[in-house]
């Protein structure tokens, strides 16, 4: 087992920090990516093994977001399926694991920027 130095002396192994780096990574997080308020366009990004499930959750175009390649935008009506109405008029990207800026699974939404849009979109995608 190698251990490194710095986590050796806080009492911890390299195979330990790995266990609890991967535990991290399996879960699906959403964040907005852009300054808040600032721009015309706002970026919110879900990234994590189930980020193309709940990305498709937020379209309301379904089986076209299932046909959607990889690396490609289009524009999608989203959605917030809790309280049954639209949010927004999107451009929607999916990236694939490892070839994303996370390395994980992603889905990339350019919408209208300001403060109400992208917080009701990253709230969307997480609830």
């Amino acid at each position: 087992m190698r251990t490194d130095k710095n986590l050796k002396r806080k009492g911890k192994t390299a195979e330990a920090h790995g266990e609890i780096a991967q535990a991290r990574y399996m879960e699906t997080i959403a964040a907005i990516s852009t300054p808040p308020g600032i721009g015309a366009v706002a970026v919110v990004r879900i990234s994590g093994p189930d980020s193309w499930r709940v990305g498709r959750s937020l379209v309301k175009e379904r089986a076209r977001f299932d046909r959607l390649k990889e690396r490609e935008n289009s524009l999608f009506t989203l959605v917030n399926s809790e309280k049954s109405g639209e949010l927004d008029r999107a451009l929607v990207v999916k990236y694939k694991s490892p070839e994303s800026y996370t390395g994980e699974d992603v889905i990339e939404i350019q919408c209208h920027g300001g403060l109400a849009v992208p917080a009701a979109v990253c709230e969307a995608a997480i609830s």
